[in-house]
């Protein structure tokens, strides 16, 4: 009976000795597996190059788009790929992608691709900032030569390229030429002068020359489409000249409605992309002046001197603001718009005042004694709604908005017929 118990006993200790034995081995696989995994994934994300695409004109969308790019590429320690094919675009757009890529903590490889692709002007800025610069075959670079060609913005233009290429370990006077030549050169060429590093006709290609094994396409979002859209010159013009009318509409009719709200939105939505664009002083000055011209043209009875000088400084203003070394606003395209809304303006005003001054049907003993409401503050002149009708009034008190009033007696001023009219009490 001893031995079979002894036996037993052994037994019981070598099963709880195995089972402790699974238990820690259990446990080591539990504890090292994540440690194992996140190596192989770690190096796994190592192999991957994150790529983003510039395909069109260069404007604020895409110079969001690309900072967002290189942000999320530095957070993720991955190489970035900019696939470049672009006829030019705006100055401040192309200087915030160029010093992004310069400041950037990961290696930025710029490739004009695909085959037939341009890197024009903003494009070879752009292409000689990258650590690795590439070109796929058939491809071509340069045409950089700002326009109007005026000396001033030909050397500044020419001495960034320089130090952005000499910055890189690139020929600096190669890639003046760029600017001061207007040269633009194939990609054979381009790799012979050391301009680029490499030529890639395929991401196959690229990959192996940046030592990755996968590319992974970041897409442009939804903030950075909307910003190249309010940042296109053509819409920026647009949504400004629309603001303005809207705004000179609600002056004209008096309250707070739809054309003075929307008018309202497209101004502020004008000035987002005029930040974008490069400003100039003296066009915003003109603008505001052409703004203060119009509103004065309604308040101060004319042959519309006040709205045609309005007119000519808009257009003069806009001219000066839209002044960008590679993009040309068309001065007939701009002179349209403003004549469009010019006339849409005087019409509106001239419709307005020629209500006012519509002649008294009922007889001035009958309107004498009418109450209305005040449309628009009487401070001393207004407008005020009588018998279902706007009129020019004045006050020789100040009126607000809302408040009633009555005809006092009815006059004219400076050739428009006028309600004189003073507030009612409840009694």
């Amino acid at each position: 009976m001893m031995g079979i118990d002894k036996s037993e006993k052994n037994k019981k200790i070598s099963s709880r000795t195995l089972d402790m034995s699974i238990v820690v081995l259990i446990s080591l696989i539990l504890l090292t597996g994540p440690l194992i995994s996140t190596s192989f994934l770690s190096e796994g994300q190592e192999d991957v190059a994150y790529s983003v695409t510039i395909d069109g004109n260069i404007d604020g969308g895409t110079a969001s788009h690309i900072q967002r790019a290189i942000s999320r590429a530095e957070e993720d320690g991955r190489d970035l790929i900019i696939k470049i094919d672009t006829p030019g675009g705006l100055v401040n757009p192309t200087r915030d992608i160029v010093n992004a890529i310069l400041r950037s903590d990961v290696e930025v490889i710029t490739w004009i691709t695909p085959r037939g692709a341009w890197g024009y002007s903003a494009g070879a800025f752009i292409t000689l900032a990258g650590d690795i610069a590439v070109m796929d075959r058939g491809t071509s670079i340069g045409s950089a030569e700002p326009r109007p060609a005026d000396n001033k913005t030909i050397q500044a233009m020419a001495s960034w390229i320089q130090e952005i290429a000499e910055d890189q370990g690139r020929p600096g006077e190669e890639a003046r030429k760029f600017v001061t030549e207007n040269m633009n050169i194939g990609a054979e060429e381009a790799l012979d002068i050391g301009l680029i590093d490499h030529i890639a006709e395929s991401d196959e290609e690229l990959l192996n020359i940046i030592g990755r094994s996968r590319i992974e396409q970041i897409e442009q979002d939804f903030t950075a489409q909307l910003m190249s859209i309010l940042t296109n010159p053509t819409i920026v013009f647009l949504l400004l000249l629309i603001g303005i009318l809207g705004l000179v509409t609600e002056i004209t009719t008096g309250g707070v409605g739809v054309p003075g709200i929307g008018g309202g939105i497209a101004l502020i939505l004008a000035f987002i992309g005029l930040r974008i664009l490069e400003l100039s002083t003296v066009g915003i000055f003109l603008i505001i002046l052409g703004i203060v011209l119009l509103i004065a043209e309604y308040f101060e009875p004319g042959f519309g001197v006040f709205g045609i000088g309005g007119a000519i400084s808009l257009f003069l203003g806009i001219l000066f603001v839209g002044d960008e070394p590679w993009i040309e606003v068309s001065t007939e395209v701009l002179l349209g718009l403003v004549v469009i809304i010019l006339g849409i303006t005087l019409f509106v005003i001239w419709s307005v005042r020629k209500a006012l001054k519509k002649e008294v049907e009922t007889g001035m003993d009958k309107m004498k004694g009418a109450e209305g409401s005040v449309t628009k503050r009487l401070d001393p002149i207004g407008v005020v709604k009588v018998r279902g009708e706007r009129w020019a009034a004045t006050s020789e008190m100040e009126l607000e908005e809302g408040e009633n009033v009555v005809v006092k007696d009815i006059v004219e001023r400076k050739g428009q017929t006028t309600l004189l009219v003073e507030r009612t009490y409840d009694e």
